[in-house]
């Protein structure tokens, strides 16, 4: 961490893109895990949903 930047400023790695590198892992990490849930309810939702309209649609149907 101490070795000069890739970046080619001539700074040290860790006083240079250290903290940028690190935003960019957390909000890449935090987008997967955004994509996954979203992913996730696509899957179970409309099994939820449906059957939520179907025990709906049987009781509407008895009234």
């Amino acid at each position: 961490m101490n070795d000069p930047c890739a970046c080619g400023r001539g700074e040290k790695y860790k006083k240079c893109c250290l903290s940028a590198d690190e935003t960019s892992d957390f909000q890449y990490r935090r987008q997967l895990n955004l994509e996954s849930d979203f992913s996730d309810r696509l899957i179970t939702g409309p099994s939820w949903s449906f059957g939520y309209y179907s025990t709906l649609g049987s009781l509407l149907g008895e009234i």
